[in-house]
């Protein structure tokens, strides 16, 4: 049970790519149709002609919903599809979610349609067989796409890493002053103490050492202001949406399903790395 609970709690990367789910969808459908037309487990399928006709608009509902709810989802739970905080289980609950949606449209498919007047299955029925032919297929994925991704994003880093011990270490060391949108929003230091800036909605946070701490200090403005006033400063460069570091302060590089964790030296939480930003350019030397 232990194990069960580790595994669910692993980072997992979100999909929330509409060409991606789009792809997953179609091949889901066709999985289900395939397995209607081998297996046949409705009596109505006895009839060649129902057969196929059944099968495809089984797998066609099947894609259609799945195309939906990937896309409905990623707009109500906006910040959870974004979260650096989304796992396995995020990705099996949403999973389940998905399969009880289908559940419903097949058995109103199965309902409605005339070929099907003389049955009768219930919803629950429908909830039952849907599950049980989902999920097991789900879950093989899930463990599959977490064993590549993850595979694909610690050997890499752990390459980077590796290079970053290599070479002399020099670190550029002048000084700069940030300026927010207040009148008094400034914050003079030397580079060589500037950590990292996180944005945080209409503000940023500034992370630099003070004396034999680091400080956390606030100013009002955009994330790609601050970039601009860096942009003369090579050390300095935007991993995330929400981060620009000091790559000069970069102490480790480390990844897992989602991507890749920076471990920068005096800052005690890792910052995380955009799938877009290509991460050969975080080399400090």
């Amino acid at each position: 049970m232990t194990g069960l609970l580790k595994w669910l709690q692993r980072p997992f990367p979100i999909g929330n790519r509409l060409g991606q789910n789009s792809l997953i969808s179609i091949l889901f459908g066709i999985f289900i149709f395939s397995f209607l037309v081998i297996f046949r487990p409705f009596p109505s399928q006895d009839s060649e002609s129902h057969l196929w006709l059944t099968s495809a608009g089984y797998g066609l509902i099947t894609a259609i919903v799945m195309i939906m709810n990937f896309a409905l989802l990623a707009i109500l739970f906006k910040t959870q599809f974004e979260s650096d905080k989304y796992t396995i289980g995020s990705a099996l609950l949403t999973s389940v979610w998905n399969i009880s949606i289908i559940a419903i449209a097949n058995w109103l498919f199965y309902r409605y349609a005339t070929f099907h007047a003389e049955e009768t299955r219930s919803l629950l029925y429908f909830l039952g067989v849907t599950l049980s032919v989902g999920i097991f297929p789900v879950i093989i994925l899930l463990f599959w796409f977490e064993r590549i991704y993850f595979i694909r994003y610690s050997t890499r880093a752990e390459s980077i890493s590796g290079k970053m011990t290599e070479g002399p270490h020099t670190i550029n060391n002048v000084e700069i002053q940030l300026y927010g949108e207040g009148k008094t929003d400034t914050i003079l230091l030397q580079s060589s103490g500037l950590i990292c800036i996180k944005s945080e909605g209409n503000y940023v946070a500034v992370f630099h050492r003070s004396g034999e701490s680091t400080k956390r200090e606030v100013l009002r403005g955009s994330l790609k202001a601050f970039e601009e006033q860096l942009s003369d400063q090579a050390q300095f460069v935007r991993c995330h949406q929400s981060y620009i570091i000091n790559k000069q302060l970069l102490e480790n590089i480390s990844g897992n399903a989602r991507g890749y964790l920076l471990d920068l030296k005096n800052l005690d939480t890792q910052v995380p790395v955009s799938r877009q930003f290509e991460v050969s350019q975080l080399s400090p030397f």
